[in-house]
């Protein structure tokens, strides 16, 4: 964004994320919430079709530019929040254009969505294009901010993830609890009845494990250990955007990276090859069908 008049010409940065992840993961109160400085989102979002942009303005801290004003350093962030259902998979694609970094959102309370965030990576990474990437051999998280990863799924470009609704973690553990005793409690009311008529349910282990084996060409569903041993510690930034519990800090720290890494040539020609950052894993994962089609 350029803005010129008689007697100066002040050029103003900008970098565009994208933020994505499953539907319902919180990424459009997120969004909303980073553009009103963290605060508490008191709004509900429906799911949102197609893309949502947002514009955020920022400024880096101690920076001054050659005419020594604040506009000098000021800096704009385009974050693009695509819709993440299914139904608009073979579509979003033409949104993962020119990014400069990732926020990978992903739902604490729900396992499954966390093993997911790499599937998101290598969607980004083989349809979308990018301004200043710096590709790299291996994956690994930042040392400073282990929620920021390089190379992540294959992306060219940062990635920050993003663990939301903590808050609901709890109940959600509460909530398998609960949902055992429910069975318990109707196991043993279908047992009296067995008494009077035959019951549909295997009376022994034995019979159990026959009905199991008489099923097992249907698939079974996968907890994702191995996608989310790749997650960073904890999942990434633990946040809870509808309470407003946000380390904006971290996520201004994570946009004036990447407004060095387009804008700083000797951050371009450096990459992210330096020793504090912790490596995780050797190699990006190769793209999985099955993945990808697990995408909501």
């Amino acid at each position: 964004v350029t803005r010129t008049n008689a007697t100066e010409t002040t050029t103003h940065r900008k970098v565009r994320v994208l933020v994505i992840g499953d539907s319902g993961a919180g990424k459009t109160t997120l969004t909303r919430a980073l553009v009103g400085g963290g605060r508490r989102g008191r709004e509900e979002h429906g799911r949102t079709s197609g893309c949502s942009a947002e514009v955020m303005r920022a400024s880096e801290e101690g920076a001054e530019g050659t005419t020594g004003t604040r506009d000098a350093a000021t800096y704009f962030v385009e974050l693009w929040d695509v819709g993440g259902h299914r139904q608009y998979k073979r579509e979003r694609g033409i949104f993962y254009d020119q990014i400069n970094g990732v926020i990978i959102v992903h739902d604490a309370s729900m396992r499954a969505s966390g093993a997911r965030c790499e599937a998101w990576a290598r969607e980004v990474a083989t349809r979308g294009t990018f301004s200043a990437p710096t590709p790299t051999a291996e994956s690994f998280a930042s040392g400073e901010q282990p929620c920021v990863m390089y190379g992540f799924g294959g992306l060219p470009v940062p990635c920050l993830i993003v663990a939301n609704k903590v808050d609901l973690e709890s109940a959600a553990n509460d909530g398998f609890g609960r949902g055992d005793g429910l069975l318990r409690r109707a196991l043993d009311f279908f047992g009296d009845k067995s008494r009077r008529r035959r019951s549909i349910l295997p009376e022994t282990i034995g019979e159990a494990a026959r009905a199991s084996a008489s099923a097992a060409h249907r698939r079974q569903p996968s907890f994702g250990a191995t996608a989310l041993a790749k997650l960073p510690p904890g999942g990434g930034l633990r946040t809870s955007a509808t309470l407003g519990r946000i380390d904006v800090d971290v996520m201004h720290g994570f946009f004036r990276e990447l407004v060095r890494r387009r804008y700083d040539a000797a951050v371009i020609d450096a990459g992210a090859s330096r020793t504090s950052e912790r490596l995780l894993h050797a190699k990006p994962a190769a793209l999985v069908d099955d993945d990808l089609d697990d995408l909501t």
